[in-house]
Order: structure tokens, then sequence, then C-alpha cells
């Protein structure tokens, strides 16, 4: 009877066999492959030794089961890392010596017969079993390989608190398989079970566990689906994590969050959130507060090092009442802050010279009028035109146009100094805000621009040079002035003027549709 139990077991061990084959591709299928594999090997080769007569057949059976009872713990440790990703990859060294280890004893077992390292005594009792005593060096095998066992099983069971649902209950299924023929083993031992013949060998013990992970296979599709780590999981998040005990003390972070903070290596735990580069007082009001996660923009560094990290703090609560601790997520959005600037300069600024567009400039005016009157202090506006512009496109060509444009921007910028906001309101027309300067100091700056504009001597693209000049009209701001349309229709009507007496001209506008 206990012969074709084995044989059972070997059939389910196939079977287990041909199942991981079939997920070959899915982590951990593999090493289960192997460890179905190593199982059988010890089921069927268990079997045989209880069928077959005679001392030398039935040691042949029993050092082939060496085989698994040596190898199928590396497998099991093998699968436990495989399928909870969890641990390191095996060095090149440390595989070395695993493997050294059961593959010298396996040579140890076979060739015991001429030096008895393995086996003190071997024999057949009343029953006809086979009976043998093992030696120091023997026990110390079983020992490491015991060892093995158990640090696989740690692995597992560490990875069963950061799992949930079907993936937790594979892992219960894995574990109490592994665990049951450990159990059986020591229960025998002590007298609780009792067990005789080949009933009491080791491999009857695997049986009860491939039980229990064939069940875990079926029911719960185990290697399906395969548990997530959570270390491996928290640590690749983009966004920082911080976890705060109830004293603000930091108690865990992720990767993003060491480099976003410049907390590297391990001196960051138990340290208090004021040792940080956080703003300690906004942080500890969030952390200690009651009621809704808290969220804030927070900035370190200064200049091009500066980082914009948008913050959201959770408080943990025990039964809603007791605070345990803070949960914070840190998001990075230094880049896609410069990213909304960059939009937003570019929505005010002019392609072709890099100062304001149209838009730009009239915001910016609107706020200069604004800061004017709550000052008190002057405010005047130049409005400046290119002369005879478009025959210098229509001579030379929209290139060298452009060159023109941007030449003229330079000489305005050159001459104004620290003016004002500087726009292009369109074409060849632009506007300069001169805060602080009143009607004689804004005319005065005029001519100079003027001037400047003057000596400016442009490429025509031809080997040749061309200059240009430029009107210029004036206005400043006045009491009644309500908008920044009523100053600039005078500045704009002494531009017109300073046009129809000639070009090259700068003129004052007075009140609307007036020129002085």
């Amino acid at each position: 009877m206990t012969a074709w139990l084995f044989m059972f077991g070997g059939l389910l061990s196939l079977t287990g066999v041909a199942y991981a084959y079939t997920l070959r591709k899915t982590p951990g299928a593999l090493p289960l492959l192997a460890l179905f594999a190593l199982t059988g090997l010890i089921m069927f080769a268990s079997g045989r030794e209880a069928l077959v007569p005679g001392l030398e057949a039935k040691l042949q059976w029993r050092n082939l089961q060496q085989i698994g009872y040596l190898y199928a713990p590396l497998a099991f440790l093998w699968l436990a890392m495989a399928y909870t990703r969890e641990g390191t990859r095996f060095t090149r060294h440390t595989l070395a010596l695993v493997l050294t280890i059961p593959t010298a004893s396996l040579i140890l077992v076979y060739t015991d017969t001429f030096h008895h390292l393995m086996r003190a005594q071997v024999g057949l009792d009343d029953a006809g079993m086979l009976v043998m005593q093992r030696t120091l060096l023997n026990q110390a095998v079983y020992g490491f390989t015991t060892m093995v066992s158990l640090v696989g099983l740690y692995i597992l069971i560490r990875s069963v608190f950061y799992t949930r649902g079907a993936q937790r209950q594979q892992l219960l299924y894995l574990i109490a398989g592994m665990c049951l023929p450990s159990i059986i083993a020591i229960l025998r031992s002590a007298g609780v079970i009792e067990m005789s013949g080949y009933a009491s060998s080791i491999g009857i013990t695997y049986l009860p566990g491939l039980l229990i992970v064939g069940w875990g296979v079926l029911r719960y599709q185990m290697f399906h689906s395969v548990p997530f780590p959570r270390n491996r999981l928290f640590e690749m998040m983009n966004e920082g994590i911080l976890v705060l005990d109830r004293d603000a003390r930091i108690q865990d972070l992720n990767g993003a969050a060491r480099r976003m903070l410049s907390l590297e290596g391990s001196g960051w735990l138990g340290r208090g959130v004021g040792d940080t580069p956080l703003p300690a007082e906004r942080w500890l009001a969030a952390h200690r507060a009651r009621g809704e996660t808290a969220s804030f923009d927070v900035t370190l560094g200064e200049g091009v090092e500066a980082r914009l990290l948008t913050a959201k703090i959770t408080p943990i609560l025990y039964r809603n009442r007791t605070l345990l601790g803070s949960l914070s997520v840190l998001t990075d959005r230094t880049e896609e802050h410069r990213r909304e600037q960059a939009l937003r300069l570019a929505a005010v600024t002019d392609g072709l010279t890099g100062i304001l567009n149209r838009n730009g400039f009239i915001a910016e005016m609107t706020r200069e009028i604004e800061a004017a009157r709550e000052r008190e202090r002057a405010l005047s506006l130049l409005v400046l035109d290119i002369d005879s512009f478009k025959s210098v496109n229509d001579r030379f060509g929209h290139l060298t146009g452009d060159r023109t444009i941007r030449s003229f921007v330079e000489a305005v910028a050159a001459s104004a100094g620290a003016a004002g906001p500087f726009g292009r309101i369109g074409g060849e027309e632009f506007a300069l805000a001169l805060p602080g300067m009143a009607e004689d100091e804004a005319f005065a700056c005029a001519e100079r621009i003027r001037q400047a504009v003057c000596r400016v001597s442009i490429q025509d693209g031809r080997g040749g040079a061309f200059g240009i000049t430029a009107s210029i009209g004036t206005a400043t701001l006045l009491p009644e002035d309500r908008s920044f349309e009523s100053l600039y229709s005078r500045a704009d009507a002494g531009l017109y003027e300073a046009k129809r007496l000639g070009r090259n001209a700068t003129r004052q506008g007075g009140e609307v549709g007036v020129t002085v």
C-alpha cells in the first residue's frame, strides 16, 4: 500500500511538472518545475525501494532519492526568490558555493562503500526496510539543506505581509505545502504520530505538501499572477514616499524621496522632519491635523537648482482618533513647472525679437499704470515705428527685413537702458514704457533712441549696407487716462504726427486726437 502511495505522489509530481512547463515563461515556473521533478524523483525512487528485495537494490534506489533530498531545498529557495521577486540574485561565487555542497555530498553518497563518510552502518531490519546510521558529516549536510529551506520559507513568509487577496492565498498555500513535511517529521520524531515501515519514510511526508500545493495551483491559478513585492514597488515609484511616526520622526522613505531631500545612506532613520530641507512648521501642522489630506507646494534650493515639489500629507489615525503618524507623497513638478513657464513666456513673447508681443506688452503696461497710480509716480509711453520698412522687404527680401527688425530692437534696448516693458505691437511698430519719467524726460529719451537708430548699419545680403530711421510718438500718463488704450492713443497720435511731418522725428501726443 505504501509503495502505491509513493507512486501516486510521483504521478502528482509529474502533473505538476507538466503544468509548470506550460507556464515556463512566468516568473517562478521554472524553479517550480525543478521542485516538482525532484519531488517526483523522491517519490518514484522511494516506491521502488519499498518494492524491490535485497540490500543492494534498495541501496541503489535510496541513493537516487538523495538527488531529490539534496537539490530540492535549492529549488525551493530559487522558487521563493523568483516567485516573490524578493532578495538579491545569486552571485557566481554564492551559486558555486550553494551547488558545491550538495554536489560533493552526492558524490560522497555514491562512493560511500569506499570511505563510509556518509553512512556508518547500512542494513535491513526484520520488516525488510533499509536502515542506516548517519555520520556527523551526513547530518551536517542535511543541516545545510534545512537551512536553505528555512531561508526560502522566510522569504515567502515575509512577502505575505506585503500582498493581498488571491496573491496572499497563493503564498499561504505554497508556505503550507513546504512546511507540512517538516511538521510531520517533527511530530513523528516526538512520537505524536506513529508511523512504521516505509510509511515512516521521509518521502511519504512530501505527499500532503504536494496535495496542498496542487490544490493551491487549481484553486488560485498559482503562477498565472505573481505577487509584486512591496519593496520593489516602493523603490520603483517616481513619487517620493515619506513615512513619519507620531513624533514626526522619519520611519521610512523610498529612493525618490531620498533623492528629492538629499538624504542618502541610512542616517535619515529617526531624524525629525525639521532636520530635512522641508518646511518644518507647515509640515508638522499637516502631520498633526485630524482632517483631510493637506496639499501644498514646496520649493527646495535656489536659482537653477531649485526644485518645485507638491506635497500631499495624510495623517494615519487609529480608529479615527489616535495619531499614529503620517504618510507624505512628494511629486517633483520642476520640469512641469518649467514647461508651464516656457509656455506662458512663449504666449507673451515675440518669436523674432525675444521682446514682449502685443498681448504681453499690454498686460505689463496695465500693471505699470496701476503701480504708477498707487505710488503716484510719473509714467510715459513711447510708440516707435521703423520708417519705410515695407521698402526694405521689397528691395532686399524678408530675411533682410527680419535682420532689420532685430537690429532696431537691439539699438532701442541699448539706448533705453533699464527702462520698462518693451514690446512689438505689430509689424514694424513697437512700444516702450518709461516708468518714473515725466514728459520732458520721456521726450529726451525718445530722441536718444531715434539718434541711436540712425547710426544702425544693416547688411543687405548683397555685399552692401543700408541705414534706417524711426518715428516716435510720446505720451505721459494723465489723471483722466482710464486705461492703457487712452495713453496709447495719445502716443500713437504723436507717432502719426511725426510721420506726417516727414518721418525720422519725435512728437508728443496731447489729449486724445490732439498732438503738440
